[in-house]
């Protein structure tokens, strides 16, 4: 962030959200439990530099791939010039090891996620819009469902 932006913000009397997200230690009884163990065996790196220190690095870069071939195919975004006095928010990817029940690896899943913790409302963006349910409208599903005897289904779609 520029200095521009931070007087911008301090004026406004906006305070910016910093996070630390501490990773646990190995030795740290209270993080791992006898089952976490069994599952931890493949490690989720936090950067796709780390995740290519890895012995899954193929499998982490094919992820990655897909996700951006993902976003290719649903036009997310376009190439332009950047606007003169602006900076681009930054982006890092978000790399999971998604499990079966019984523990075992389903897939590498990676998601290309924009660090928008670095923007500043009112000076870097005006609006934001991110869907989300409300527990109460799903409760509301259920019992209507309930009601008529219906069937439930859930399916979970890649890069909506």
């Amino acid at each position: 962030m520029g200095k521009e932006s931070d007087d911008f913000c301090a004026e406004q009397g906006i305070q910016r959200q910093h996070s630390v997200r501490a990773r646990p230690q190995q030795n740290d009884d209270t993080f791992y439990s006898t089952a976490y163990a069994h599952l931890s065996s493949i490690p989720e790196p936090r950067s796709f530099k780390e995740s290519q220190k890895y012995s899954e690095s193929g499998q982490w870069k094919q992820a990655c791939l897909e996700e951006l071939e993902a976003h290719s195919r649903n036009g997310t975004w376009q190439v332009v010039q950047l606007p003169p006095g602006k900076k681009v928010v930054g982006s890092k990817w978000h790399l999971k090891v998604k499990r079966n029940a019984d523990g075992s690896v389903e897939r590498f899943k990676a998601r290309l996620v924009a660090k928008g913790y670095s923007q500043c409302p009112g000076f870097d963006f005006t609006e934001t819009f991110a869907p989300t349910v409300r527990c109460s409208a799903v409760r509301t599903i259920l019992a209507l469902a309930g009601l008529q005897d219906m069937e439930i289904h859930s399916l979970d779609i890649s890069n909506a």
